[in-house]
């Protein structure tokens, strides 16, 4: 007879959001925990709780499941034979994201000196592009990003912030003649 083999994934890692909870695309382990069964034959299933995954009762029907870590316990049954079953588990970790330092937006007359940051660099584009070393002078408008990555295991999450820098230049402004003060 043939038999079903439900082979264990590795530590499953998604970036965790503000909550700290991560999004796991559950369908992306199946062709771990297949390996060379085909997906044809074999079915694969995802449960709460190992005595749901043994019974085969209370599917997670759902494709992704957010947490902030868990265990999730998986069957591999033979579609024309649902006694034919073997199960496992995966530990799911969702992975903090990096701090990252809030700057509020800069409005002055003057050029602009970036100070230190603790958390994170500055950037003239999103996701870490253009690096700006702190201590540089803005010398014009615009808007400048904070990120910051970190990695654990096979995974980089990140996180970004973003502020402004508006310099108004006095010898700019255009105040149009004329008496602007009565008696």
């Amino acid at each position: 007879g043939s038999s079903a083999i439900a082979n264990q994934p590795p530590t499953f890692y998604a970036c965790a959001n503000a909550n700290g909870s991560g999004t796991f695309i559950l369908t992306s382990l199946n062709p771990i925990v297949l390996g060379s069964q085909s997906s044809s034959n074999y079915s694969v299933s995802y449960y709460l709780n190992s005595t749901d995954a043994t019974l085969g009762t209370y599917t997670i029907t759902r494709t992704s499941v957010t947490t902030t870590g868990t265990t999730i316990y998986i069957r591999v049954q033979l579609t024309s034979d649902p006694t034919c079953f073997a199960t496992t588990s995966v530990n799911l970790v969702a992975v903090p994201q990096p701090l990252i330092d809030s700057v509020d937006d800069v409005i002055t007359c003057a050029d602009y000196t970036l100070p230190p940051l603790t958390n994170g660099n500055y950037y003239n584009s999103p996701n870490g592009v253009g690096l700006i070393p702190a201590g540089t002078i803005i010398t014009q408008t615009q808007t400048i990003y904070v990120y910051n990555s970190s990695s654990n295991a096979s995974l980089t999450c990140h996180a970004e912030s973003s502020f402004q820098v508006i310099i108004i230049k006095v010898s700019e402004l255009d105040i149009a003649s004329g008496t602007y003060c009565e008696g």
